[in-house]
């Protein structure tokens, strides 16, 4: 992908003419796949705030369109929310999220892409372990939401 290559221009504008062509075939999985996307580059740019502001909306077309396949697309951008989380120094939360988001991995019985999951773990794996991590291993990833992903603005 050209966004891992680093060629963000082309990687963005390659993603926006995308969103595009599925929100006039009202494709919603194709919408939410690709807002995932947009956050992870406005991640992978340092873009804070973007990344934040799409990993929601992200959450939101799937909620509202019934985009996701059940919980792994919220495990997906809560684990991008969290990597902003850690990025801002906020690392309790950020931990407690990852915790949530690695239980789900378990409990659902699936792994993240191991591309994605990278992109994750650098900003995390250092958190796994701590006492935030752990205390959050029995919470689920809609309680990760509504207590710690909040604080992401």
């Amino acid at each position: 992908m050209k966004r891992d290559l680093g060629r963000f221009d082309e990687a963005e504008a390659d993603l926006l003419a995308a969103d595009s062509v599925y929100r006039e075939h009202s494709e919603w999985v194709g919408v939410a796949n690709n807002l995932h996307s947009l956050a992870d580059l406005a991640l992978d740019r340092g873009d804070l705030a973007r990344a934040a502001e799409l990993y929601r909306e992200t959450i939101e077309v799937e909620r509202e369109w019934g985009a996701s396949e059940g919980s792994r697309g919220l495990a997906y951008c809560l684990a991008g929310l969290a990597s902003v989380l850690a990025e801002r120094g906020l690392v309790d939360d950020a931990a407690r999220i990852w915790g949530a988001v690695c239980a789900a991995e378990e409990s659902i019985g699936f792994r993240m892409m191991a591309f994605e999951r990278r992109r994750y773990e650098q900003r995390l794996a250092p958190l796994e372990g701590t006492a935030a991590w752990t205390s959050a291993q029995q919470l689920t990833l809609e309680q990760v939401e509504g207590r710690f992903a909040s604080s992401v603005d």
